[in-house]
């Protein structure tokens, strides 16, 4: 049985269309790539093309030896660009020459140029989305453009078609020659998804008027009435993501659905590093319990009781932290407690340092009667006394009935 792979490599993965007179000369002298798109000679690149260059898709400059479109004009840059599939399925294009004469450009429905499709970072490279509504033109200079359009194999089904090229791009790592580069500034720009959480922390002082990498959303994963979580692409690592949009209103009667929803993620292993838990920063130890804890955290935030960002000690101290705590409690007999809050101090040689004062801040929401039963024991810091997936389910929906939920965001609210 012939893979999808195999069976993919031999369709049209684009075509690139001359759009003026260089570009209809550059497909003239191509014989072996010509095609005719809808009546227009173009330029047809399979799935499967093997490259001169070990590892890509096509490569296009005056080189000869290294190019498969050759540029024959005078002055081309002898490297002028490349299109490789990346290990998650995606095509990516990056620019080989020295003056950044490549581009790409795509523009929305009222003719405004969308500014995270052009090419950016160290190398200059983007994703091109599997999307037909987005019209990507890309620029070997000033002159000189070809219209990029997905071939209609892969625009059928693109999960399908997504996997059929991580196939491809599996076969070309085996081989050898695949060099998926890492980004090369020793101090990253900030990440950041399309759409943002509305708890998205504040870019650091340090990563301030930096470009940030963003994401192109392919579609949603679900849906619940605290927000959505969407499939989304990294556009420069070519990445995927489950990227979460949080709703500014809630419809607290939905949050059955919400928790049934979190409770089926899992993580192999770890995580982002601030849902991490005790035994994960102290031990380097990551279980299914780990797992669990994470899980808690997120539950915290759809319960408005607490976000990394009031973890991390740079953009919330203690003072501030007590602050909180004392304008939650339920009864007044808690205020001293939460008055001797103090930040834990750090372990002396932990595997992942700076990340005590986070657990002693949540542990602090138990300590302090503003958590259920059923919320604490999923944040236990002893994994003996944690609660499992099952039983956190089981015990949090039994918890959290909808009127119960709406009585209790009441009184938070009321104390704001």
């Amino acid at each position: 049985m012939v893979s999808p792979s195999l069976d993919m490599a031999k369709e049209a993965l684009f075509y690139l269309v001359p759009r003026d007179a260089e570009s209809d000369r550059i497909v003239k002298e191509n014989p072996s790539y010509h095609s005719l798109f809808k009546g227009v000679p173009s330029l047809r690149v399979t799935a499967g093309n093997k490259s001169k260059y070990p590892g890509r898709v096509l490569t296009i400059g005056r080189s000869k030896q290294m190019s498969d479109i050759v540029l024959y004009l005078h002055g081309m840059p002898e490297h002028q660009c490349s299109f490789q599939i990346f290990p998650a399925g995606e095509l990516v294009l990056a620019d080989a020459t020295t003056g950044h004469h490549t581009s790409i450009r795509c523009v929305d429905p009222r003719g405004n140029v969308i500014d995270k499709y052009r090419l950016q970072g160290d190398p200059r490279r983007r994703v091109i989305p599997m999307d037909h509504s987005l019209p990507f033109v890309i620029w070997l200079n000033s002159k000189i453009s070809f219209r990029f359009v997905w071939g209609d194999s892969f625009m059928q089904n693109v999960d399908t078609a997504r996997k059929s090229l991580a196939g491809i791009a599996a076969i070309h790592e085996r081989s050898g020659g695949a060099v998926f580069e890492t980004q090369r500034s020793l101090n990253p720009a900030q990440v950041q998804f399309e759409p943002k959480s509305p708890n998205a922390p504040v870019v650091p002082m340090d990563l301030d008027k930096k470009p940030l990498r963003q994401t192109h959303t392919y579609k949603v994963l679900g849906e619940g009435a605290f927000g959505r979580v969407s499939l989304a692409v990294d556009l420069h690592s070519a990445r995927l993501f489950a990227v979460k949009e949080c709703k500014q209103r809630t419809k607290k009667a939905d949050f059955k659905i919400e928790v049934e929803q979190l409770a089926r993620l899992r993580h192999d292993v770890g995580g982002t590093l601030v849902y991490l838990g005790p035994e994960a920063t102290r031990d380097g130890i990551m279980t299914r319990a780990t797992d669990v804890y994470a899980f808690g955290l997120v539950l915290l935030e759809v319960l408005g009781r607490y976000c990394p960002r009031e973890g991390d000690v740079r953009f919330m101290n203690a003072a501030e932290w007590r602050k909180k705590l004392e304008t939650n409690i339920r009864h007044e007999s808690l205020r001293e407690r939460c008055r001797k809050y103090q930040d834990r101090t750090p372990l002396r040689n932990p595997f992942l340092s700076g990340f005590e004062a986070r657990h002693g801040r949540v542990q602090s929401l138990s300590h302090c009667e503003l958590l259920r039963p059923s919320v604490e024991d999923v944040l236990r810091e002893d994994l003996k006394k944690r609660s499992t997936a099952a039983r956190a389910r089981t015990e949090l929906l039994k918890d959290y009935e909808p009127k119960l939920l709406a009585k209790e965001r009441k009184v938070v609210r009321d104390r704001r």
